[in-house]
């Protein structure tokens, strides 16, 4: 027991002391102790006291992944083991199968040639049987595992691996009963160079069977957005229930569940459920007729008579850079798309996940302001992973359509309408970003309220706002995008007396070493009582848009904030 425990501890040690195997380490030595005090514990008991013990040690081990993971699966199997009731109708050997194995034919003498061959056929078959029975089992188990942890998968991944339960039945044994032993090996015999590169060699050959599963399960993950997690938890709950409270007992009661459900305002539910019905026929965001697929391609749609109103526009943290989704009737344009670096981008890093979280695998359009860095760096990224039927720029980039002045299209019955630059350049600079208007009059005209527009900016400087001015007198947004991230350059005196705006988003990170945005810039704005709305201070800023009226959700105040969030914010 004593050797047992040491084991433990060296490969917790190994393992850098992660959570995980604390809670392994703390869960064999709360069971050793138990045992030399002969205290009988449920297993249920010994897991709350390593948890507890576990936020002892590190009380921000509740804001891991590692931490959740690994109790949720012991949890999953404590609840297999305590509501095994089905376990040996299923999978169990019955005694008297084993022993009529076992028993020799008594039809023959004792030394005889057949006794013997039948007793080792036998033997074999019973060994055989056995390996299939822990097999199943172990499969079974892996399957529960999937299908009771698919909530907890889905908020820290955002989906699941189908070919799971298989990679975990051939690499957990070979892992904890080859692998691992063969690295003790090799550091035990570490004085002999020779010998220990022997292990080594081994244990990186037990290895290759995982390195194989690996490659053969690309392509096997699966996302779906958190308008799929009812359906998922609905789905968890119900093996759970099941597990515990078997149907056939208990009839009566998941025949109650059925009814409350049935009429507690099931109508209320109904849009939920067709929305994820259109969203599963149209997975791939393709539209169906030629007729709009031919529409789409050029940016124009005609107008709809969906009968949904509202509109959004988020501006999302994306630090120094800008990154603007609109989204309508679960279609979305993106306006920018972050910046990138060596490792990865902000589109992998953020407007990808935001994107899928909201359903969305598909882009209708993509819009790039200019060439910078900061809007575009992740243009090839968002172009391969979500396959825009139009791109617009303002530069000169094969595959784009033109975004420059005079353009104009209709999308979701949304009218998007250039307002500068006058013409395209080679490589788009600050001055030539493409300005945009976009404007629901269509459907104000349709069903009689006030037309909201809203004015994407990209990083134009003071003369392009000047130009833009004297061209159209009359533009007054009521969303409006602050240019360049608050720079001196841009925001002018005339410009700001020339719009009226409900709101002033800027997208700018905090800590910038431009020290963006301008103090001066941002009193402008304030000092003619323009609420100013940044990403350096609420994070994700969405807008909300229907029948006339503007309102805006913010991520550091409209939702609940980490303690520790709080914490620190003033740092």
């Amino acid at each position: 027991m004593w050797l047992g425990l040491l084991v433990a501890l060296s490969y917790a040690w190994l393992a850098g002391f992660s959570v995980p195997t604390q809670r392994a380490l703390l869960m064999a030595c709360i069971v050793m102790l138990f045992t030399r005090l002969l205290i009988l514990s449920p297993g249920w008991f010994i897991l709350l006291l390593t948890f507890v013990l576990c936020l002892a040690i590190d009380p921000l081990a509740s804001y891991t992944m590692g931490f959740w993971l690994s109790f949720s699966a012991v949890f999953v199997l404590l609840l297999l083991r305590v509501s095994r009731h089905d376990m040996g109708e299923q999978y169990a050997i019955s005694s008297q199968q084993e022993e009529a194995l076992n028993t020799p034919s008594k039809q023959r003498g004792p030394s005889s040639l057949a006794t013997m061959l039948s007793s080792g056929v036998n033997a074999i078959t019973c060994i055989l049987l056995r390996v299939y029975r822990g097999a199943k089992q172990l499969l079974v188990l892996q399957l529960y595992l999937l299908a009771l942890m698919l909530p907890l998968q889905w908020y820290f991944f955002g989906g699941f691996s189908a070919f799971a339960p298989v990679v975990n039945f051939i690499a957990l044994p070979l892992v904890s009963f080859i692998t691992v032993p063969l690295i003790f090996a090799a550091l035990l015999f570490m004085k002999w160079p020779e010998l220990a590169s022997f292990f080594w060699w081994l244990a990186d050959f037990s290895l290759q069977p995982v390195a194989w599963l690996g490659k053969s399960s690309v392509g096997a993950w699966f996302e779906f957005s958190a308008q799929w997690l009812p359906l998922v938890v609905i789905f968890a709950g119900g093996i759970f229930s099941q597990r515990v409270l078997p149907f056939r007992f208990f009839p009566a009661l998941y025949l109650s569940i059925f009814v409350v459900f049935c009429s507690w305002q099931w109508r209320q539910h109904l849009p939920f459920f067709n929305t994820l019905l259109q969203q599963t026929l149209t997975f791939d965001g393709t539209v169906s007729t030629h007729s709009s697929s031919m529409a789409m391609k050029s940016g124009v749609t005609s107008l709809d008579a969906s009968g949904v109103l509202e509109w959004r526009v988020d501006m999302l943290d994306v630090g120094h850079g800008l990154a603007v989704i609109i989204t309508r009737n679960g279609r979305a344009v993106l306006y920018d798309t972050g910046n990138r670096w060596l490792q990865g981008s902000i589109a992998s890093s953020v407007v990808e996940p935001v994107l899928k979280d909201k359903g969305m695998y598909h882009l209708d359009g993509l819009i790039l302001s200019h060439a910078d860095s900061d809007h575009a760096g992740g243009s090839h990224y968002m172009v391969d992973r979500f396959s825009p039927s139009w791109k617009r720029s303002s530069d000169n980039r094969a595959g784009y359509l033109p975004c420059v002045k005079g353009e104009s299209w209709q999308w979701q019955s949304l009218s998007f309408t250039v307002i500068w630059p006058p013409k395209r350049v080679k490589r788009a600079a600050n001055p030539h970003s493409c300005v945009i208007t976009i404007s629901d009059k269509l459907l104000a005209r349709q069903y009689g309220f006030q037309a909201t527009e809203v004015l994407l900016t990209g990083d134009i400087d003071a003369i392009s706002e000047l130009l833009i001015a004297r061209a159209y007198p009359q533009l007054s947004p009521d969303v409006f995008f602050v240019p360049h991230h608050g720079s001196k350059t841009s925001s002018s005196v005339t410009w700001l007396e020339r719009i009226t705006p409900q709101l002033a988003l800027v997208s700018v990170g905090r800590y910038n070493p431009w020290q963006l945005p301008a103090p001066s810039v941002k009193a402008r704005y304030l000092q003619r009582d323009i609420p100013w709305l940044s990403t350096a201070e609420l994070g994700q800023v969405s807008v909300v848009i229907g029948q006339g009226e503007v309102q805006y959700q913010a991520a550091r105040t409209n939702f609940r904030q980490a303690w520790y969030r709080d914490a620190f914010s003033a740092l």
